[in-house]
């Protein structure tokens, strides 16, 4: 199942998501070889941007458009004994200027969730992607930057993997100017430390949905300290690190 940006649901047959995985490959120009993972990241982050923009209640079609991660989508949906199915997508890549200039692709929308970790974070200084790619290993968070500026917030079980991924897109729309710092940290806590650092880079970082979408603790506590890069801060935290109890929120003053 798929959620669009309006919280709709979207049901996909695996003949019809292979189809598209393909459509969207040529689109995107891939090189060959691309892990299937990558291709359904982008097709998950294309229906969590699209929006309904027509509908014929007649033949029960829904239409939706999407713009984001280096293209605009059509999709055509139609509602079968209660489902909403993903009938049709159409690809269209869109102009290097037309790109957010983060060297990397919007983050997936997510459930909302409790976040619980207890980790102190380690954090390297990357002068260059490149150099990030060539040392990093591992589980772990990194924040892309431009000079010392955050710019967008990732995870990745594999981090070589995940950054290499990052640089080819760089290198694809000519922006050499992007760098990264990289923390190490397990599997389990990811997502937790992920969601942290967007909020805690609230205006500053790309990740939207991870900005907007509420942090509540859950079971034990969330502790996090050295939760950022020396020489980066944030108004939303104190003395670089964040502890909260169990049904905690993590919010901060408008």
């Amino acid at each position: 199942m798929f959620r669009t940006l309006e919280g709709e649901t979207l049901e996909l047959a695996p003949w019809r998501l292979r189809r598209f995985m393909r459509l969207l490959a040529d689109a995107r120009r891939y090189p060959a070889g691309t892990p299937p993972h990558v291709l359904l990241q982008d097709l998950r982050q294309i229906i969590a941007r699209a929006r309904r923009v027509n509908t014929q209640p007649h033949i029960g079609t829904a239409r939706f458009q999407s713009t984001g991660a280096c293209c605009k989508a059509c999709l055509l949906a139609q509602q079968r004994t209660g489902v909403l199915t993903l009938l049709g997508l159409s690809v269209e890549s869109l102009p290097q200027a037309a790109y957010p200039r983060t060297g990397g692709m919007p983050e997936l929308e997510f459930e909302t969730a409790t976040r619980s970790a207890t980790i102190d974070l380690s954090w390297v200084r990357y002068p260059t992607l490149a150099a990030a790619v060539a040392t990093a290993n591992g589980s772990g968070i990194y924040i892309l930057r431009r000079g010392d500026t955050p710019v967008y917030v990732g995870q990745a079980v594999n981090l070589k993997r995940r950054l290499a991924q990052h640089l080819w897109c760089s290198q694809r729309h000519r922006d050499s100017g992007l760098a990264a710092w990289v923390t190490k940290v397990p599997t389990k806590d990811l997502s937790a430390v992920e969601h942290t650092l967007a909020r805690a880079l609230r205006g500053r970082v790309t990740n939207e949905l991870l900005q907007n979408n509420p942090l509540v603790v859950g079971p034990g506590k969330l502790a996090i300290t050295h939760l950022l890069p020396a020489g980066l801060t944030s108004r939303h935290i104190s003395d670089n690190q964040l502890i909260l109890r169990s049904g905690d929120q993590f919010e901060w003053e408008s």
